[in-house]
């Protein structure tokens, strides 16, 4: 029996993020702990144990998507739901590129050379195991210029909508990509006039 390369690349995926989740529970067993999974951490327990309005609470916590993303793992465990999140979520981002990548060109060896980055490089290992939202950030952001991509490519406003959406999320993971909309204003209207 044959296994599909999209199978193979979710086994990685699933390998890499334990792989993460072993190194940040080590740094977390260390003591490292960073300043916004603390954050999310807190905004949590008020959620579920605090005393007050709980609703203001999953309404109003900004980022939004971060808060969330981090929501979900607080079922295991609050302290280290944040770190959860972001080494999940950065596997998550390794299975994103490396399924457009295996779609555009057919050498392993490419491959091989983004698993090694994802395994070796300082700062993906900082992004996987600091409880820090970036991998949501990086996610969108790599999508929102997919999307732009396969529109110069094929022609279609499908791809401007769904670079809209992913532009629209990433202003919610960080606000500072609000200046992202400087650039995609005028694309929507060079659009709108052909």
């Amino acid at each position: 029996m044959k296994v599909s390369r999209s199978l193979y690349l979710l086994l990685i995926t699933l390998v890499l993020a334990i792989y993460y989740i072993v190194c940040a529970l080590y740094l977390h067993h260390l003591g490292y702990n960073n300043s916004e999974a603390l954050f999310y951490v807190e905004k949590a327990k008020i959620v579920f144990q605090g005393v007050g309005d709980r609703l203001k609470v999953m309404g109003l916590t900004a980022p939004i998507f971060p808060f969330y993303a981090t929501f979900i793992f607080t079922a295991i465990d609050y302290s280290i739901a944040p770190i959860l999140a972001s080494a999940v979520g950065t596997a998550i981002l390794f299975n994103i590129l490396a399924n457009t990548l295996i779609k555009r060109i057919n050498d392993d060896f490419y491959l091989l050379l983004l698993l090694v980055l994802f395994l070796l490089h300082p700062g993906i290992l900082y992004i996987a195991c600091s409880g820090k939202s970036m991998y949501l950030q990086l996610i969108f952001f790599f999508l929102f210029f997919l999307n732009i991509f396969k529109f110069y490519t094929s022609n279609t406003t499908f791809h401007v909508s769904i670079a809209s959406i992913c532009l629209v999320v990433l202003v919610f993971c960080e606000y500072k990509f609000i200046w992202l909309t400087l650039f995609f204003l005028p694309l929507v209207l060079s659009i709108s006039i052909h």
